[in-house]
């Protein structure tokens, strides 16, 4: 590798990063959407 590549890569976005943490505020939102559907929905405790 030399060193105008390795200056690129270092240089650019870290885009896998930033593709996790997509996919994890995804899941996190529909985990709460799911959560207060089946339970938050219903009320208080019958």
């Amino acid at each position: 590798m030399t060193a105008e590549e390795e200056k690129k890569i270092l240089e650019s976005a870290p885009v896998g990063t930033w593709a996790l943490l997509a996919a994890y505020g995804v899941m996190f939102t529909l985990g709460w959407l799911v959560m207060w559907y089946l339970f938050i929905s219903n009320g208080p405790v019958k």
